[in-house]
């Protein structure tokens, strides 16, 4: 009989496939790139939704919260500011650069509008939390740009809005340990971050286009196109960008909900 090779252990993929966003229209000014959960099939998990979101009108009702975090993340390019008021007791105005976040937990009520003549470009995340803080007063955080961690070197700017980097560099912590990276590359620069074990990662293009390498794999990415990266041993994740790359990476500890 002859001899056979012993079979490949078989490895499941870390990238999901590239998805792009719902495009909805939130007024005659205002509109949004719509992700949620059911798109990448758990790997989006903790993260609920994302809105990138374009606003110069008030959109939206207040909404009542609970067992998540939201997540408010203006981009540097944002003209005015984004209002913002909560139960907590909460009422200013976040401006460029700036980020809010409410853990909701047991419950609380968020509002947000652009002021008068805004152009407010943001993201706006809906974050799962993990049993023990869901049953947590709410709790609320912002912070100002100016007060954004930022590194810059060859052609990489990348901004801290949450969360540590290798234990490094820190923005503004959340509960849940949440990480969130606002990076810009130059044409032809790279940037790589270490996803350390047992996270995922939810990476999205706001504009340009690029590449992203992980374990073995790879997926270019253009403005409005988003996919994940499962949990599993620890892995670096290489951007590289073909044009001028404008990316955010969130990654946080699945909830398994």
């Amino acid at each position: 009989m002859p001899h056979l090779p012993a079979p490949r252990a078989f490895r499941a993929p870390r990238l999901t496939p590239v998805i792009a966003g719902d495009r909805l229209a939130l007024g005659a000014r205002s509109s949004s790139l719509h992700f949620r959960a059911a798109m990448f099939d758990g790997g989006m998990d903790p993260v609920r939704s994302v809105d990138h979101m374009v606003l110069s009108e008030p959109t939206a009702h207040p909404r009542v919260h609970t067992g998540v975090s939201a997540v408010t993340a203006l981009f540097e390019d944002s003209q005015g500011a984004l209002l913002n008021r909560d139960s907590l007791g909460n009422q200013f105005a976040l401006e460029a650069g700036g980020v809010y976040l409410l853990a909701a937990a047991r419950g609380a009520v968020h509002e947000m509008a652009p002021a008068e003549g805004a152009r407010v470009h943001a993201l706006h995340l809906l974050v799962d939390l993990h049993p023990p803080l869901r049953r947590e007063p709410a709790r609320a955080w912002r912070r100002a740009a100016a007060d954004v961690p930022v590194i810059e070197d060859q052609g990489a700017r990348i901004r801290f809005v949450l969360g540590r980097s290798d234990g490094s560099v820190g923005g503004m912590e959340s509960p849940d340990g949440l990480l969130m990276l606002d990076g810009v590359l130059d044409s032809g620069a790279h940037y790589a971050h270490e996803l350390p074990e047992g996270r995922q990662a939810w990476v999205y293009a706001v504009s340009g286009e690029g590449t992203l390498h992980a374990s073995g794999e790879s997926a270019a990415l253009t403005g409005g196109q988003a996919l994940c990266v499962s949990a599993g041993t620890r892995a670096s994740l290489a951007f590289a960008a073909r044009s001028s790359l404008h990316f955010v990476l969130v990654a946080g500890s699945p909830v398994g909900l």
